[in-house]
């Protein structure tokens, strides 16, 4: 697929009311196709012989014109997806806000363009440093309009530019192969939304806000204090150490933290400790998915959840109003999957792909043992237990082969591996030298990774080919930041490299049956659709065989009435 020199696009940009784009009301667009005066509209976009648009951030412009005009745009071209491929160190520039097109500009052309907000102050005079609510209304028209021209009359000449660094870099065929197809298919599927059972949910509200009541009550009476404010820091270090005497862990600040991986270890010591946690649990499960999910469903029973595609260091997904990509594997976070269900007379098709990690891990180091055992189709996890407590000579359970399998893989150490199995450091120690013996490829793929990021000022890059970035250790002033990038250098690959192999699933399966996934979690796919048993066949074989791994991709899939793992 050629861009620009052999495809009639125009360039298009919205101003609108709301960085929510389901929430946005459009204000106006603006146009330009590299050549005639920019021009700027409110109605119908007239320019039906286009192949495309070009844009920055266009997913979120191509939904406010779907919901506002009615309008259907295909997206050719995204100078912010282009710019995350090829540099996706700058996600991490917060300060400067890497990503966004005046960054680019200024990094790229030295061009000074104001934001939204700079452009909001000049126009009013003020010093503010978030938008007010109508702030559109302050704005002379001439200057909103005048900003919205310059949202898109440098995009011809970024696009060629980064046209021609993808080519040199080896990037563009995955950019406009597998990329800006996922902009056009996350269009569809924000756009498409996931049903809620908002009765389930009011019942999910009602059961948890009992359960908070309760517990905050449990615990002011195991605390002995009546006016106890269980989310006052303060207060609960008093609680913790001065009147329960529990050993302290980390130090902070303020005193000793309290906070989540501080007091897990201090669970079983004392009751207050599993109570709080509990109630933090539920507190949580009620104001980022319970509340929101309700909010988000009040019209249609149906959420129109916003997919990021350029947002993470390891290229995976994210999501946002609400997010969905956290919800916990424990009890409530099941419950909480059960209220996604299909529209009367579908079905979800629901398709996990099967330890893809740790398949990653064979395929990339060529460890024999992983290879054989994938290709045998063994319990991985029973039979690294079994290796291990026989080198050990002390027995060790699956539950413990599969923590060692996935804590080895992200970088745990010695230290964290005693705190989180009670043993000596030492004994600690000892395990994982048996578990890289045991898997002595394992070993030598992570020191190679690791070099390289030491050789390449922090750089590596994910099986599709696309680079990452985790940190130039030769710049860290601590021991504790070097040793985190070095444990970066074996996650990132892995992460990244799952998401190369969903993404071009789920582009092939669009391409295919024009089937558009309704939910993305991690290595999961949810489709909704009426022809369940038709498609659930035809999935599971694209899915295994977007990439030629030394070991079988496998995915687990069913149907069913609800979101459920």
């Amino acid at each position: 697929m050629e861009i620009a020199k052999e495809l009639t696009v125009i360039a298009i940009d919205t101003e609108t009311t709301n960085s929510n784009p389901h929430k946005a009301s459009l204000l106006f667009y603006t146009t330009y196709d590299g050549q005639d005066p920019i021009t700027v509209g409110t109605s119908n976009l007239g320019n039906n012989d286009t192949d495309g648009y070009i844009g920055h951030n266009l997913k979120y412009d191509a939904i406010v014109l779907k919901k506002n005009l009615n309008e259907d745009i295909v997206i050719v071209w995204d100078t912010y997806v282009a710019e995350y491929l090829l540099h996706i160190e700058l996600i991490n520039d917060k300060k400067k806000h890497g990503l966004k097109l005046e960054s680019i500009l200024k990094r790229r052309y030295n061009i000074v363009k104001n934001d939204l907000i700079a452009t909001y102050n000049k126009a009013t005079g003020k010093d503010r440093k978030n938008l007010p609510d109508k702030w559109w209304e302050e704005v002379d028209r001439t200057a909103l309009e005048a900003y919205g021209k310059g949202d898109v009359q440098y995009l011809f000449r970024l696009m060629e530019d980064q046209k021609k660094e993808l080519i040199d870099r080896g990037l563009y065929a995955w950019y406009v192969n597998v990329e800006i197809p996922i902009v056009n298919i996350l269009v569809k599927s924000e756009l498409t939304g996931v049903k809620v059972d908002r009765e389930h949910l009011l019942l999910l509200q009602k059961k948890y806000e009992e359960q908070v009541q309760f517990l905050e009550k449990n615990l002011k009476d195991i605390a002995r204090s009546t006016t106890l404010n269980i989310n006052s820091t303060k207060q609960l270090q008093n609680v913790l150490f001065n009147v329960l005497h529990l050993p302290k862990t980390t130090r902070t600040k303020t005193g000793w933290s309290t906070d989540i991986k501080s007091l897990k270890p201090l669970r079983k010591k004392h009751l207050f400790v599993d109570r709080l946690l509990q109630y933090r649990e539920i507190q949580k499960i009620l104001g980022t998915y319970v509340l929101p999910l309700l909010e988000a469903s009040t019209e249609t029973s149906r959420v129109n959840t916003t997919f990021n595609q350029c947002f993470t260091v390891t290229r995976r997904f994210s999501s946002e109003h609400p997010n969905i990509q956290n919800i916990p594997a424990n009890t409530a976070g099941k419950e909480l999957r059960g209220c996604f269900v299909p529209e009367t007379g579908k079905k979800f098709i629901i398709a996990d792909y099967d330890q893809i990690e740790l398949r990653l891990l064979a395929h990339l180091s060529k460890e024999e043992k992983l290879i054989k055992w994938f290709l045998d189709n063994v319990d991985i996890h029973a039979q690294t237990a079994n290796i291990i407590s026989k080198a050990l000579g002390r027995q060790l359970s699956r539950k413990d082969g599969k923590i060692l399998n996935f804590s080895l893989l992200y970088g745990k150490t010695a230290y964290g591996l005693s705190k989180d199995w009670g043993i000596s450091e030492a004994e600690a120690q000892r395990i994982i030298s048996t578990y890289y013996a045991q898997f002595p490829a394992v070993k030598v793929w992570k020191d190679n990774n690791e070099l390289t990021v030491i050789n390449n000022h922090g750089r590596l890059s994910s099986l599709a080919g696309l680079p990452l970035f985790v940190g130039d250790p030769m710049l860290t002033t601590t021991e504790w930041e070097y040793e985190q990038i070095m444990r970066l250098a074996n996650n990132y690959p892995i992460q990244s490299s799952s998401q190369d192999i969903l993404k071009r699933a789920i582009v092939n399966i669009y391409m295919k049956y024009n089937l558009v996934p309704v939910l993305m979690v991690h290595d999961e796919l949810v489709y909704e659709t009426d022809e369940a048993e038709k498609y659930m066949p035809l999935i599971k074989a694209e899915m295994e065989s977007v990439f030629n791994l030394i070991v079988p991709l496998k995915t687990t899939i069913k149907i069913s009435d609800k979101w459920e793992k």
